[in-house]
């Protein structure tokens, strides 16, 4: 199965190891997505550009021309968000990707995770995927070719790719007013502030005076923000970055590359499952709280349209509903607590896979565990 992509989480004793599916917090949530502040400060540019003199004009309008065209780009997220009560969360990432078909994403820390490190890297020409746990000092090289990912615009499932929108997608923000807040110092440089705000959400962006290119962005609401610093564009970028090669002293899981899913429709009902996960903590990360039915979900980062696409079974996208859904009980513990799975008459022969409130998914193989976790 795939991610889009993963936050690891403790192994489960009722589920496979090669069977977990761990998010990253958010790629999950449409303004986690790797690098996604770019273009959030692409689009306070286009407005600047309107209220700027013409030398400034000119240097911003050339600035957005370069980026879009860029085929690099890396960036530091830190991602912070409060919990049902349970205090604040935090979580750094850093994410790079080189056009077109190498990604890699690093951990830096989990509040939750404190000896949490995974490095990713996928290979969209070779269709590989290696993941290393420096924890434990094990890796393991997955088939790319059967991990599939939702469309958020259709809710239709379809092949995992690399995708520029993790610099480009925010290009649907829209300031409604820009405050130009002057040369200000940051990390002992002088840029330019910026800053936006519609409705709760507050955008900042820090850019360069004379390239116009941002050079860090917060965007900040009520119970949650997301810093992306150290944004790199279009520079270039070794090779041996995106490396496959399984670091030296590490257990190499199955000791090659492995299809993780034998099962094409397990497998797409993952990235289904996995995804609804996401919009349900992305919905907790705008309200302070999980929503009360999956329905409350259409509308934010989905349609109504493409939320109940996204939750028919994967043949019948028309289709009733089969992804059922249950809230989180706040005292349990998240990575033990069934949020999602998929309705049955009589237990699959297979198992299933489950969606858990901390927004990883396992595969639970009998009808006694599945019992047992929804206790």
């Amino acid at each position: 199965m795939c991610r889009l992509n993963e936050k690891p989480k403790p192994m489960m004793s009722t589920c496979r190891p090669d069977a977990v599916i761990r998010p990253i917090i958010w790629r999950r949530n449409r303004w986690l997505k790797a690098g996604a502040g770019l273009a959030a400060c692409l689009a306070m540019l286009a407005a600047v550009s309107l209220i700027w003199g013409n030398g400034t004009q000119k240097t911003f309008a050339a600035a957005i021309g370069r980026v879009q065209h860029a085929r690099t780009f890396s960036c530091k997220v830190v991602v912070e968000s409060d919990r049902d009560g349970q205090g604040r969360a935090s979580y750094a990432y850093t994410v790079a990707f080189k056009e077109p078909n190498l990604y890699r994403y690093e951990c830096l820390m989990d509040s939750h995770a404190p000896t949490f490190g995974e490095v990713i890297v996928e290979d969209y020409g070779r269709q590989i995927r290696l993941i290393s746990n420096p924890a434990d000092k094990t890796a393991s090289l997955e088939d790319l070719r059967g991990c599939y990912e939702v469309d958020m615009d259709s809710g239709q499932v379809e092949r995992r790719r690399l995708h520029t929108n993790d610099r480009d997608e925010l290009l649907s923000i829209v300031a409604a007013a820009v405050e130009d807040l002057g040369i200000v110092q940051l990390d002992g440089q002088s840029v330019r502030l910026l800053r936006s705000q519609k409705g709760e959400r507050i955008t900042s962006a820090w850019v360069h005076p004379q390239t116009g290119l941002p050079v860090q962005i917060r965007i900040e609401r009520p119970h949650s923000s997301v810093l992306f610093s150290s944004i790199r564009i279009d520079e270039e970028m070794s090779d041996n970055l995106f490396s496959l090669q399984p670091p030296a002293g590490y257990t190499l899981f199955k000791n090659g590359v492995y299809n993780p899913s034998s099962d094409d429709r397990m497998a797409r009902m993952t990235a289904k499952i996995m995804r609804v996960g996401m919009l349900c903590l992305s919905y907790r990360e705008k309200h302070g709280r999980m929503p009360a039915a999956l329905s409350d979900l259409a509308g934010g980062d989905i349609g109504e349209a493409a939320l109940n696409t996204l939750l028919a079974a994967p043949d019948q996208p028309e289709g009733p509903a089969v992804i059922r859904y249950r809230v989180p009980r706040p005292d349990r513990e998240p990575g033990k607590e069934i949020m999602l799975y998929e309705a049955f008459d009589t237990w699959p022969a297979g198992g299933m896979m489950v969606g858990f409130a901390d927004g990883h998914a396992g595969h639970v193989v009998t009808q006694a565990q599945f019992e047992e976790l929804m206790r």
